[in-house]
């Protein structure tokens, strides 16, 4: 009787093949943190007052600015991204 092994994938060998495109969850990231904010919107302007969580938070924090701040850190990695996959600081900037 065999035993079944489980093939074991090798850790990535660097930064920049963790930003593969087919391999990372960006696009769903930037898709989700879009509705989040179109979400955010849609009680001020339909009339039904503050988000669900600026009613939880006191006012403190809203859906939007949370969105927001996540397209800044993706941007973040993204611009990493760039500054890895290039040839020179010059071709970068």
């Amino acid at each position: 009787m065999q035993i079944a092994t489980q093939e074991v994938r090798p850790r990535r060998a660097n930064f920049a093949d963790a930003f593969r495109p087919c391999d990372n969850s960006f696009g769903f990231l930037r898709l989700a943190l879009a509705l989040l904010v179109v979400f955010y919107h849609c009680f001020p302007l339909g009339g039904f007052g503050a988000d669900p969580l600026q009613r939880i938070t006191g006012g403190r924090q809203a859906f939007g600015s949370v969105a927001v701040s996540f397209f800044f850190v993706l941007s973040g990695f993204l611009v990493a991204r760039s500054a890895v996959g290039a040839s020179s600081a010059r071709r970068f900037l």
